[in-house]
């Protein structure tokens, strides 16, 4: 607040979680190159906001409806940030919001602030354009991502990001054998909440990346 009153806020606000956030490169020049004055740099989860029981409920306990994100990616915010207007304009909102609540917090809420900023982001009225290219995809599970050298592969240099899951836990039979619905690095949209809840422990499978200079945050893995 004092920085915003005096005129004196930096470019850019990230902010990370110190437990299980590591950088493996420098994000901000990529932040740069790619932003707009409505951009937010969000890393994205492997589930959508309606496969996600938990997040389901922290938007009923703000009395707010999920339904018209169901169908989008959950955001995390474990690492997340931008144009410095752009997160001022997010904080603001929260700070509007914990001083509305007063008016019908019983004092015993377990009030969720990730299904609370997912609301605020994904609002249409905000505005606000999500790129989650800069970090992994989270997983809730603790996982190891080989990053594959194009030069050294013999590969040419690719557009975007090819990105796969290895389809074996260590002698455990095939995951699409367990998990039919886990496509790619993502849930398919036909899996339902329960069939993400069931099959959490594939998150720890190993993932292969080309083409991905521009990841440098690596969050749970």
């Amino acid at each position: 607040n004092e920085l915003e009153a005096a005129k004196q806020l930096p470019r850019f606000i990230f902010l990370a979680d110190a437990d299980d956030v590591i950088f493996a490169g420098n994000p901000l020049q990529y932040i740069a190159d790619n932003s707009t004055a409505n951009t937010l740099f969000i890393q994205q989860e492997w589930r959508t906001i309606g496969q996600s029981l938990d997040v389901m409920k922290g938007f009923e306990d703000w009395k707010l409806a999920h339904k018209p994100y169901s169908s989008l990616a959950v955001l995390n915010f474990g690492c997340w940030g931008g144009p410095a207007a752009a997160v001022l304009r997010v904080m603001h909102v929260v700070r509007d919001r914990l001083e509305r609540a007063t008016n019908w917090l019983q004092g015993s809420e377990q009030l969720s602030f990730p299904a609370m900023l997912n609301d605020i982001v994904r609002s249409p009225w905000m505005r606000f354009v999500v790129n989650s290219d800069f970090a992994n995809i989270w997983t809730g599970q603790p996982h190891e991502i080989f990053l594959q050298d194009l030069l050294v592969d013999g590969l040419e240099e690719q557009g975007t990001c090819l990105c796969e899951r290895l389809r074996t836990l260590g002698d455990t039979p095939r995951v699409s054998d367990l998990v039919p619905h886990l496509v790619g690095l993502q849930w398919s949209p036909k899996a339902s909440a329960r069939d993400v809840q069931e099959g959490a422990g594939r998150g720890r499978l190993q993932v292969h990346c080309r083409g991905c200079k521009h990841m440098t945050v690596f969050h749970k893995a």
